[in-house]
């Protein structure tokens, strides 16, 4: 298990990633929304490699399905990892 000194490191790292991801399904929410999943998931897919991000395959899809629903929200761009990790280390 790492230190808390190494995951403090990664914090900024992790940040800037969430914040790619979340202009990439911003950008992909509000250009394919009724669109069918299999176009969606695609073009969410290619708006990570240009913001920076890769997506996982099952990501893309989850969140290809909630586009095409209508149920995707995103978190605030201003949310704090740190306390949002530490709340959520162990699910219920």
């Amino acid at each position: 298990m790492a230190d808390a000194s190494e995951y403090e490191k990664a914090v900024p790292w992790i940040q800037d990633q969430v914040m790619r991801y979340e202009k990439a399904l911003t950008e992909i929410r509000t250009t394919h929304a009724g669109r069918p999943a299999p176009e969606v998931k695609a073009a969410l897919l290619a708006a990570g490699e240009r913001h920076g991000v890769r997506i996982a395959n099952e990501v893309a899809q989850d969140a290809a399905e909630r586009i095409v629903n209508g149920t995707l929200y995103t978190a605030s761009p201003r949310c704090n990892l740190q306390a949002g990790f530490r709340q959520h280390a162990h699910p219920p």
